[in-house]
């Protein structure tokens, strides 16, 4: 009876270690901002920010006063390693871009849903290749009750080999109010 059950507790300890490894639930994964006219979630390391002049352009630190985010018109997040992403509301996103993605509203009328991921641009126009940061914009822009947003998310330290995951998840998070 004793080698059946250690027996068994091996069988369970190579699953017990896969599950540590496997990743978490989408749904437990970031803490709650909330603005006057949206909430997101976002990705754990990631906070209320400001911009600020950098070698490249931009850069994003901190915010001094995250609270005032709350009501702003432009609100940027940024998680330290240079991926960012900024909500406008009210307001146009005037921008060169890498690549545009496609959005629209879904079908409870106060989320995202991506239509696609637009395939990075080559030079030209309004296109900000090889610049190197990575800047991508949502269009058209979505009217939800009262307001109007606009996205765009990148990174400003590198152009290539950027996870567009985190991105994505805030993105698919953005609920308006």
């Amino acid at each position: 009876m004793r080698t059946l059950r250690m027996a068994a507790a091996g069988a369970l300890l190579p699953l017990a270690l896969l599950a540590g490894l496997a990743p978490a639930p989408a749904r437990a994964y970031g803490t709650a901002f909330r603005h006057e006219a949206f909430t997101v979630r976002l990705p754990a390391g990631w906070r209320v920010a400001e911009p600020k002049p950098g070698p490249k352009g931009r850069r994003f630190v901190p915010a001094k006063k995250a609270r005032a985010a709350e009501s702003a018109r432009v609100v940027h997040f940024a998680d330290g390693r240079g991926n960012y992403f900024t909500v406008h509301v009210d307001r146009a996103a005037d921008l060169e871009a890498d690549a545009i993605w496609t959005v629209h509203a879904s079908a409870d009328g106060a989320s995202v849903d991506v239509g696609a991921e637009g395939a990075p641009c080559t030079g030209g126009g309004a296109c900000s290749a090889g610049n190197g940061t990575l800047e991508i914009g949502t269009l058209p822009p979505l009217r939800f009750g009262a307001h109007t947003f606009t996205f765009e998310f990148g990174n400003t330290e590198r152009e290539q080999g950027v996870s567009l995951e985190p991105h994505r998840w805030i993105l698919r998070s953005f609920r308006a109010r």
